[in-house]
């Protein structure tokens, strides 16, 4: 999935004393983006398990995905829906 595949590649080229700047949010650092990079990795996984499954995306929302990370800022189901929908499109 090419969101985990950029964050790899940006955690090679940041240190510690990096300051990322969001598309919105406030300023991150690189332990925030490994962070970050995990819950996504997670969520993608628990979704794409579903999908294999059989789940709908509505199915899929329902069972929430992002348990334990709840700190996710804005729409979760339309954070569900765009990992969804990036699965579909690599099938």
């Amino acid at each position: 999935m090419y969101w985990v595949e950029s964050m790899d590649h940006i955690l090679t080229v940041i240190d510690a004393d990096t300051k990322i700047i969001p598309g919105h949010g406030k300023l991150a650092t690189r332990s925030e983006l490994i962070t970050f990079n995990d819950m996504l990795r997670t969520v993608i996984a628990r979704v794409r398990s579903a999908r294999q499954n059989g789940k709908t995306l509505q199915e899929i929302v329902e069972t929430n995905p992002i348990d334990g990370y709840e700190e996710v800022e804005g729409d979760a189901s339309s954070f569900i829906e765009r990992i969804f929908l990036s699965l579909e499109m690599e099938e």
